[in-house]
């Protein structure tokens, strides 16, 4: 583990890497602002104790539909690494609006399009990821994907809670977006080790 740590720290532009660095610092921020979002809805839509469990509820219900419906038909479309660059986007896109959210309406969509970018995003970063290291480290590098991801997530639970308290309540979702945006880059160039489409079935002969 210490020595995947520095290999990671060491060759930053390796494929393997890269990954590591989209999925630690994508799900620090598309989780860590969960610590937050409870706190905007009850401040600008006075959604308390007892209605929280709603919007959750609600981005449960996306989260489970994107999963079993939407992502396989788009990894057979488009392909895992382009897939999990949209889905960087929308997740950023969903982060960043949910301040300017005015009606319910709008918040609705907000909060749906978090399951949405986070159900295309990660299932993609890790069949890549598992595509991109040999087969005897590939156990090694998914544990350290976990360790990458919880350790983020603590990491931005604790920052947004401190930015929502002193630096404006749209800081904390303004600096998740933004670290979002800044891993689409590191996806370039990993087409290639996408699963592949898969054969076109042709009709049986007579």
């Amino acid at each position: 583990m210490l020595r995947a740590l520095a290999s990671v720290a060491a060759q930053p532009a390796a494929p393997a890497s890269r990954l590591l660095l989209i999925y630690a610092f994508a799900i620090g921020a598309g989780q860590g602002i969960h610590a937050v979002m409870a706190l905007l809805l009850d401040a600008n839509f006075a959604i308390g104790e007892r209605q929280i469990g709603t919007v959750f509820t609600w981005i449960g219900a996306i989260s489970v539909f994107a999963r079993v419906f939407v992502l396989g038909p788009l990894v057979d479309r488009l392909g895992e690494a382009r897939l999990s660059r949209l889905g960087l986007v929308v997740l950023a896109t969903a982060i960043g609006g949910l301040p300017f959210a005015n009606s319910l309406a709008t918040l609705a969509l907000a909060v749906g399009l978090l399951p949405v970018g986070m159900a295309l995003t990660f299932p993609c970063v890790s069949g890549l990821l598992s595509r991109v290291v040999p087969a005897a480290d590939r156990g090694m590098i998914l544990g350290l994907q976990q360790t990458f991801g919880n350790s983020a997530r603590f990491a931005a639970q604790v920052s947004f809670g401190w930015l929502f308290d002193h630096a404006g309540h749209g800081t904390p979702f303004a600096v998740a977006a933004g670290c979002v945006l800044l891993t689409v880059p590191l996806g370039f160039g990993l087409h290639r080790y996408s699963r592949q489409r898969p054969a076109p079935a042709h009709p049986a002969g007579p």
